[in-house]
């Protein structure tokens, strides 16, 4: 048996992988690529560049696995998902800078379309609520505003347009995880919905075609470093991949992945749980024709945060973080980081952080340790709203960046009272995309997934409940605070 190529474009670098037929990564190789902030609030990509650093990982991977690029059988690729890149279809060259999910340009076109009274509506047709977050009016946006004129462009996903450039423009495709984001797609007749396209300025053909989520998405063609015709045999979104990675494969199953932003996903089984406020119901995966659907909250600040607190010098770096939260600083000070707005369950893009209860006596750890304080208790605002719907969570299984944090993970544990089970194998949305194609492929099976993946430290809660009531308590009350009055 051969090779599985996994491609993970996140949002700030590029991962290739390489995993064997036991689904062991035998290689990584990863490359940051620029972030851009033309204006306040506004991100930006450069999508070729992005194609560009995909290509040096995949030939770096190659070269570390000490295999050849034939014994590779099967890609798989998972991505940062709701981030829009206007290509030319021709050429598939970018046309315009991918702008990225974090952006928030459109908020006042969201604004107005709340105001046409039409979210319930949509949100009865994708799960989604109005938010710059999502694709449409990122769309929207470039059509009106820089493509007005070009009529030769296609509008995808970065999944999308990686398929194109792999398959040298011979396959347009997307699957459902990552056409469900884009507020144009219909989550109960798994179709493109006219209304919702008439919506946000779009045409179906300028749009990638959405096929299950294990399909053969094309083959190679003109890619350095790979021979022609190694199929894409597998696509998901990067946090339903995590899902998957985590073995989210029955109803019930909860995983959280923290890495800029904090994202977490329950399987609800093969019918969607609408939610009438502040949780989204989305696509998981489609493997043929069964769709698996999940409900997920989008906390959009989770490492971002430790990165803004070792750039504005309230903390050198990492080590002092540990130091800091094994010191279990008590403190009064609450922290709400709602740098770009606030995402679940609040849908609010024009609120913006804040820091409560300072006094002369607030020191630079104080601050630190209610920040960190703010990463848990996003994800127990998320909890308690699942939890009050009747869907059972016993447990939460953790990925990305911050989850390798014991002291976070602890703090978690403390604030929802679960208890918090992390991989030992930290790459968990690459071996997702790497099941996903190895489904496409029938080397494994659904119900297989079960014998890859396995826990190492667990995290047990020990705070008392008065304690723990309190922190919600003061959190819940200075989120309200920073809220807009539109919200």
């Amino acid at each position: 048996m051969g090779y599985t190529l996994v491609i993970d474009e996140g949002t700030t670098s590029t991962r290739a992988m390489i995993f064997n037929e036991k689904m062991q990564a035998v290689s990584v190789s990863q490359k940051r690529f620029e972030q851009y902030f033309p204006k306040p609030g506004w991100v930006e990509h450069d999508a070729d560049e992005i194609y560009e650093k995909v290509l040096e990982t995949i030939c770096k991977a190659i070269h570390i696995a000490g295999i050849k690029s034939e014994e590779i059988d099967s890609i798989g690729i998972t991505n940062q998902r709701e981030t829009v890149v206007p290509f030319d279809r021709k050429t598939g060259m970018s046309k315009h800078r991918a702008i990225v999910w974090q952006c928030r340009r459109t908020a006042g076109m969201i604004e107005a379309l709340k105001k046409e009274g039409i979210e319930k509506e949509i949100h009865k047709r994708t799960g989604l609520f109005l938010d710059p977050y999502f694709s449409g009016s990122k769309i929207r946006y470039l059509k009106e505003n820089i493509l007005q004129t070009k009529n030769n462009t296609y509008f995808g996903t970065i999944d999308a347009f990686l398929v194109y450039r792999l398959t040298g423009g011979k396959s347009f495709k997307t699957d459902p995880s990552n056409a469900s984001r884009t507020l144009l797609f219909n989550i109960n007749t798994m179709r493109y919905d006219p209304y919702l396209m008439d919506i946000f300025k779009v045409k179906e053909d300028e749009l990638p075609e959405v096929v299950p989520s294990d399909s053969v998405f094309g083959k190679t063609k003109g890619v350095k470093c790979l021979p022609d015709g190694i199929p894409i045999t597998g696509i998901l979104g990067d946090q339903q991949a995590a899902l998957l990675g985590q073995g989210g494969i029955a109803p019930g199953i909860a995983k959280n992945t923290y890495g800029t932003g904090s994202f977490l996903l329950i399987n609800t089984g093969e019918k969607p749980e609408f939610f009438k406020k502040g949780i989204l119901t989305t696509v998981g995966f489609q493997v043929g024709s069964i769709v698996h659907y999940a409900v997920e909250g989008s906390v959009f600040i989770v490492g971002a945060l430790i990165d803004w607190l070792i750039q504005v010098g309230l903390l050198s770096g990492i080590e002092e973080l540990n130091t800091i939260l094994n010191e279990r600083i008590s403190t009064d000070v609450c922290f709400v980081p709602a740098f770009v707005g606030l995402g679940a369950p609040h849908w609010d893009p024009d609120a913006r952080g804040a820091i409560f209860n300072l006094t002369r006596g607030t020191s630079r750890k104080d601050i630190v340790r209610a920040a960190m304080l703010s990463i848990p208790l996003q994800t127990e605002e998320l909890l308690r709203i699942i939890k009050n719907r009747g869907i059972s969570v016993s447990e939460m299984r953790v990925d990305g960046g911050v989850s390798n944090n014991d002291y976070i993970m602890q703090l978690q544990a403390d604030i929802s009272n679960l208890k918090i089970l992390r991989q030992p194998f930290k790459e968990v949305t690459a071996k997702g995309a790497a099941f996903i194609s190895a489904l496409g492929t029938g080397k494994m099976s659904l119900s297989d997934i079960g014998k890859f993946v396995s826990f190492g430290k667990e995290f047990i809660p020990r705070m008392k409940d008065d304690e723990r009531e309190r922190l919600y308590r003061s959190y819940s009350n200075f989120v309200n605070k920073v809220k807009s009055r539109e919200a």
